[in-house]
């Protein structure tokens, strides 16, 4: 089951948010002021008036986590454990390891078998 959180291009209020995100909430458990606090420590995340929208840099930021993985796989100079990335990422990249893995498959520089990732 994913625990990613769908986030809208244009400001949205919180409840809407939270209520388009039911599942994953119920997953987490979290309470509206959890999510208000995540959204608030998120980068690129634009909020006024208890309304937030996500600016369009997603697709450079899945590049940048694709590179910073490149770079710590050619240092390791062998096949890493998917589980252990998220850690070894710099602070400013906080991920969830099914979203990394997502970042991952689209990316023809890595193969992934099993629980190890591998350059291709």
């Amino acid at each position: 089951m994913s625990t990613t959180i769908k986030l809208p291009q244009t400001p949205t209020p919180l409840e809407d948010i939270y209520s388009d995100n039911s599942g994953t909430m119920k997953q987490l458990g979290w309470t509206l002021a959890q999510l208000s606090l995540y959204l608030h420590c998120i980068p690129n995340i634009h909020s006024e008036n208890s309304k937030f929208a996500l600016c369009g840099v997603q697709v450079q930021a899945d590049a940048d986590i694709a590179e910073q993985v490149w770079q710590l796989l050619r240092q390791a100079g062998k096949p890493v454990p998917l589980a252990q990335l998220p850690r070894k990422l710099t602070a400013q990249k906080i991920i969830t390891e099914p979203a990394l893995r997502a970042i991952l498959q689209k990316d023809a520089r890595f193969v992934i078998k099993g629980p190890l990732v591998t350059p291709a």
